[in-house]
């Protein structure tokens, strides 16, 4: 047992290292292959600047949910911008008090970034909230409850789903670009 877990904290550090490489390594060949738009900056900046969310952040998520098209609607039925669920959507119009409209660009990053508050209140690590913001935040509390994934201070050592391990490297990704100076 004792050689089972010393080589899982092995694996999960090298999976860890790994993705952060790939993280580096994605940014690097992003900024000089891809164009990143800094488009809806009044709305993003308003409600970045509200719910105190790094702006960087939100539009890395845009550009990895979406690529900045408004009209996007993925095959699970996420819309906008920040690739928001109808009934995900619903429930943010609850907590946020106002009746938003999921298609309008405004209305979606504003109830994204404001989901983007609600997981880092939830779960502290940006990591962990983008694994959230992808997976949910349900199934990822029960990876942070599972020490197969879990590390410590409420981190992820890996991400069981390659979907969502994918994504979050591609956000960061992305990140590294836009929180570079010359964004």
């Amino acid at each position: 047992m004792h050689i089972q877990r010393s080589t899982a904290w092995i694996l999960a550090v090298i999976c860890f290292v790994g993705s952060m490489f790939a993280s580096i390594y994605i940014g690097q060949k992003l900024r000089g292959n891809v164009n990143f738009p800094m488009d809806y900056s009044t709305e993003i900046e308003k409600w970045s600047a509200e719910y105190g969310v790094e702006a960087a952040l939100v539009r890395s998520v845009i550009w990895a949910e979406s690529r900045y098209r408004p009209a996007a609607v993925s095959s699970a039925g996420a819309r906008g911008l920040m690739q928001i669920m109808p009934d995900t959507g619903a429930w943010l119009c609850q907590l946020i008090g106002e009746d938003l409209n999921i298609d309008n660009p405004a209305d979606n990053i504003r109830m994204g970034t404001y989901y983007l508050k609600y997981l880092f209140e939830r779960f502290y690590d940006s990591t962990v909230v983008l694994a959230a913001y992808n997976a949910g935040p349900t199934r990822v509390a029960g990876w942070l409850a599972d020490p197969q994934y879990a590390g410590p201070n409420n981190t992820l050592l890996s991400i069981p789903f390659p979907e969502t391990a994918t994504y979050v490297n591609r956000v960061l990704g992305a990140y590294q670009v836009y929180a570079s100076p010359r964004y």
